[in-house]
């Protein structure tokens, strides 16, 4: 009785065989192996499935913005509503909001804007500077300035039947008149 030794065999040309076996090694069981491969990469495929399904999905996120950012764009959405205010006031109500704001924010500055009154004459200044005791009624027309038309118009506004005179100084030729 002959024994044979496993080992490589000349005959088969392959490895693990026996010698006298076909070259093509066979077994019955391959399909069960095929089988629980594919039962396994089925196991493997559900289980990934499920591991996606609870794993969110890697999305990229834009950095947080910051402090700067909002407050650059309140203050440029500000500019924009306080334009379209100002914008939508008529000419007067613009000036009258530029002037009282420069007033709040720049208190100090309110005496550069005084009126200088030094110059300023009333009314009454301009009826001594071109009064007259006696008007002509003929001197109407368009040839007289405005402070005389202002001082004739106080002249015919008189009560004039009386006349209160001042005769103090009548030696020196001086003589003083008031309706």
């Amino acid at each position: 009785m002959s024994h044979a030794v496993p080992g490589p065999s000349s005959s088969s040309g392959g490895y693990g065989g026996f010698a006298g076996e076909a070259a093509d090694y066979d077994s019955t069981f391959e399909e069960d192996y095929a089988i629980e491969d594919s039962e396994a990469a089925r196991k493997r495929a559900k289980y990934a499935k499920r591991q996606d399904l609870a794993r969110k999905p890697a999305t990229f996120r834009a950095p947080k913005p910051k402090k700067e950012d909002f407050v650059d764009e309140a203050a440029k959405e500000g500019n924009r509503v306080r334009q379209s205010h100002f914008m939508a006031l008529s000419a007067y109500d613009r000036h009258k909001e530029l002037v009282n704001n420069y007033f709040l924010y720049f208190s100090g500055a309110t005496k550069d804007l005084a009126r200088d009154t030094s110059r300023d004459r009333t009314d009454l200044d301009v009826i001594k500077e071109n009064h007259k005791f006696l008007w002509d009624d003929d001197e109407e027309g368009e040839e007289m300035s405005w402070g005389q038309r202002i001082a004739k118009k106080y002249y015919e506004k008189l009560f004039k039947e009386y006349c209160i005179t001042d005769l103090s100084r009548y030696k020196e030729n001086k003589v003083a008149m008031r309706w």
